[in-house]
């Protein structure tokens, strides 16, 4: 299911994704923290920074100290659609 919702976040089916993403999380909220990381970016890009934000608060686990800035970049600079993911990783 992750390669599914991988491919389909970087073509731009964002519903796709987003669907995939949330159902991951809801089979095991205990997901590692590239999930949380790519759904916090999904939702920032797509303007909805708050659930960004509360989606990323979820899974900040300590190994996931690395992916922490790149999280909260997408979810400060969604209203700037060009700029968005500009240094962010996708896993």
């Amino acid at each position: 299911m992750w390669d599914k919702a991988l491919t389909n976040h970087q073509q731009d089916n964002i519903a796709v994704a987003e669907s995939l993403y949330r159902a991951m999380l809801k089979h095991d909220a205990g997901y590692h923290c590239h999930l949380y990381n790519n759904l916090a970016l999904l939702l920032g890009n797509s303007g909805r920074e708050a659930e960004a934000h509360a989606v990323w608060s979820e899974g900040s686990w300590p190994e996931c100290d690395v992916l922490r800035p790149g999280a909260q970049t997408a979810a400060e600079t969604a209203a700037k659609p060009s700029t968005a993911e500009e240094g962010l990783v996708w896993f």
